[in-house]
């Protein structure tokens, strides 16, 4: 994914124009939306989070009591703010299937986390959204 992301962000081509004069700006915005999500969701983790860190509790506090995947929300907005800002429509295009890899390697990291905590992650399952409010999966 990230080896995806770098690809995409030094494209040279541009496949279609800004629509108008500000957009490269709000592009860069929503980088910007996409780089805090990221940054709150570490910030509740703490310096500890490596792929060998065991957690000890379910974080439900800050940005994780409106998504469960803070990080991955990010990496989502962060692609579609870098194929607007690279004016990129054959990247954009290429979002829905982005979203779905993201999606699985969700889905299979819950397993895991129900495994190991059990009820009392079902029950954050329930309160709050995997990305979106409504998609609650």
């Amino acid at each position: 994914m990230f080896l995806f992301m770098v690809g995409m962000w030094v494209s040279p081509q541009r496949v279609f124009r800004y629509p108008f004069q500000g957009f490269y700006f709000v592009a860069l915005g929503i980088q910007l939306v996409s780089a805090l999500i990221g940054l709150l969701g570490l910030k509740e983790l703490g310096l500890a989070v490596s792929e060998t860190h065991r957690p000890e509790m379910v974080v439900t506090s800050g940005v994780y009591s409106f998504v469960r995947h803070p990080q991955y929300l990010a990496a989502i907005i962060a692609h579609i703010g870098f194929s607007f800002e690279r004016v990129a429509l054959d990247s954009l295009l290429l979002t829905p299937l982005v979203v779905t890899i993201i999606y699985i390697i969700c889905r299979k990291e819950e397993v895991e986390l129900v495994r190991e905590f059990g009820d009392e992650y079902k029950r954050y399952q329930k309160r709050v959204p995997m990305f979106f409010s409504g998609l609650r999966r």
